[in-house]
């Protein structure tokens, strides 16, 4: 006689049990989409800022100043041959308003930073001036201006000797003035962006962009070479290219070059290529034009250029 063990082959008992997986599973599902949403949640709120296309994550502190609690945000950076290391980037100040340690973005930019005025040769910890071929930039600390020493440059667009290359002065007033927080010098965004020619973008508040000028020179470089035009080599007229306007020329071995303003964003020219030089004044975002031995001054807005002068 063949004995029958109870529940084999039932069909209740196996519905049962496929029941139970689903519910599992559906569990599970659940448990790891919940977690996923939540780490995807946790990523938004953290703060990143872009550098030259490369993110980094910022890792926040809390430090006293003035008998206030600020915030302290600092990344791991790796220098060309280097050692990771962490650096200090920004001070978030208790009304939300955001300071870039302008000693790391020196130091990302490749801007050689020192203590003290520009030619004073001290060691003031609430001053500070950088430098790169074209220009340095000074920093003070409670001031709502900065200053820079442009230099003046070869014709083919590199810096003179030092001491007789300084070939004129450009001062620009903030909106908020400079910080010293824990003996080091921070800047605003704007300041940043003004001081180190770079484009400087707050998202939101955790997300944060920075394009230096090398940056945006090499990547758009292609882009106008693919449109017939040569991007002025000149440093001071590279600084147009923060505000998204590029002077170009255009000429050939039996023709003479002519210049004229680009703009990246329209992808098409602001002027036309008929003058004979354009230097950009950055202090007052305007241009100096000549043709046919006469000089005037060009104001660009919405991508259109207007004579002013």
């Amino acid at each position: 006689m063949e004995t029958k063990i109870e529940g084999e082959n039932n069909p209740s008992t196996t519905q049962k049990m496929l029941k139970v997986s689903i519910i599992i599973s559906v569990i599970l599902f659940a448990v790891v989409l919940v977690l996923l949403i939540f780490f995807m949640y946790q990523d938004t709120m953290t703060k990143k800022i872009l550098i030259d296309g490369v993110s980094y994550r910022i890792q926040e502190s809390s430090f006293e100043h003035d008998g206030e609690k600020y915030t302290l945000g600092q990344i791991q950076y790796t220098p060309k041959n280097g050692k990771t290391e962490m650096k200090d980037m920004m001070v978030i100040t208790p009304d939300n308003m955001v300071y870039f340690s302008i000693h790391t973005i020196a130091i990302m930019q490749g801007y050689s930073y020192t203590l003290g005025e520009y030619m004073a040769y001290t060691q003031e910890t609430d001053k500070c001036h950088v430098t790169c071929d074209g220009e340095d930039v000074s920093f003070s600390a409670g001031s709502k201006e900065i200053y820079k020493v442009v230099f003046a440059t070869n014709s083919n667009g590199t810096s003179s000797e030092m001491i007789s290359r300084t070939e004129q002065i450009e001062n620009y007033v903030l909106q908020d003035e400079v910080k010293l927080f824990n003996g080091e010098l921070y800047a605003s965004a704007e300041a940043i962006g003004i001081g180190f020619n770079s484009y400087i973008g707050m998202e939101s508040d955790t997300q944060f962009t920075v394009y230096s000028l090398t940056y945006l020179v090499d990547t758009y470089g292609k882009q106008i070479a693919s449109s017939g035009y040569t991007p002025s080599a000149v440093f001071k007229n590279q600084r147009s290219l923060v505000n998204g306007n590029v002077i170009v020329s255009k000429g050939s071995q039996s023709q003479k070059s002519l210049y004229g303003i680009y703009s990246m964003s329209s992808a098409s020219n602001v002027t036309d290529m008929r003058f004979d030089s354009i230097e950009y004044l950055q202090n007052v975002n305007k241009y100096v034009v000549s043709a046919d031995g006469k000089y005037g001054i060009l104001e660009v807005n919405e991508n259109k250029g207007k004579y002013i002068a």
